[in-house]
């Protein structure tokens, strides 16, 4: 039997709290990364731990925690991207959203995305939002005519001593023009599928609303009822067979009663 016991699972509050303090110190500025890593983690702890009144839980448990979040929620926003950019128009975002869980599923042996509560949260902040994209994979121009080769060492007549690079011709201002655009591609894209996300989230929350005004409406329609049917209970009630005080009570209350139903 292991020496080390598991400790407490993290509960949802938790990982929102977290996710929080992760937003909050990154979007502090570059104070809080050029104070090296470990003062990094040290505040994202301290700002956890002042809104997380649960579980005491040291810095390396947070940092174990939040990258385990952050590679789900990378993951994630694979997903959702692939579902938003193949959905038909018109698609509504709830749809998509459950496009992406049906492809995260089927690639992921039927285990479910658990990070909703923090993805919620993560992908509005921007800066975790774009220095998790991908980078762009590097490839080596080779030399064309357009080329101009530098003699690095021209006190050197030897073939062998010779070290030449190649510093390739900008192009036309056209060229230029129409690789720039396509740079922008990628951060326009981004904004476009936040965009996507932000419409989910904010329908998902109107949806939430009309649930909840149908839910109050079919309460306040079932409360009416009941009082009509307690009122009805008390008109027709036989009088003869309560003590005198009690019957002076009911009486009262089937006058109001009726005067009530003569207002309406």
């Amino acid at each position: 039997m292991s020496s080390q016991r598991r400790g407490v699972n993290w509960s949802v509050s938790e990982d929102i709290a977290l996710c929080k303090a992760w937003v909050k110190i990154s979007e502090a500025g570059a104070i809080a990364f050029s104070q090296g890593d470990n003062c990094f983690w040290g505040r994202v702890h301290d700002t956890f731990s002042q809104n997380s009144q649960t579980v005491l839980r040291t810095r390396d448990a947070v940092e174990s925690r939040f990258k385990t979040i952050n590679r789900q929620c990378c993951l994630w926003k694979e997903y959702m991207r692939k579902a938003t950019t193949t959905s038909p128009p018109g698609f509504k975002m709830m749809d998509v959203e459950y496009q992406a869980k049906v492809l995260f599923r089927h690639d992921n042996n039927d285990k479910p995305f658990k990070f909703d509560h923090a993805w919620h949260v993560l992908h509005t902040c921007q800066k975790w939002y774009h220095q998790n994209e991908p980078l762009p994979a590097l490839t080596v121009t080779p030399p064309s005519h357009n080329s101009i080769t530098l003699d690095v060492d021209s006190s050197s007549n030897s073939p062998s001593n010779d070290t030449s690079g190649s510093i390739q011709h900008p192009g036309s201002r056209d060229k230029q023009r129409v690789d720039r655009k396509g740079k922008e591609k990628m951060p326009r894209m981004d904004l476009v599928i936040k965009e996507h996300f932000d419409q989910m989230i904010k329908q998902g929350e109107e949806s939430g609303k009309k649930r909840y005004e149908r839910y109050d409406d079919l309460h306040r329609r079932a409360m009416e009822s009941e009082i009509r049917k307690n009122n009805v209970d008390i008109v027709t009630m036989d009088l003869s067979k309560y003590s005198p005080r009690k019957k002076k009570w009911l009486e009262e209350q089937q006058n109001a009663i009726m005067n009530d139903t003569q207002d309406q």
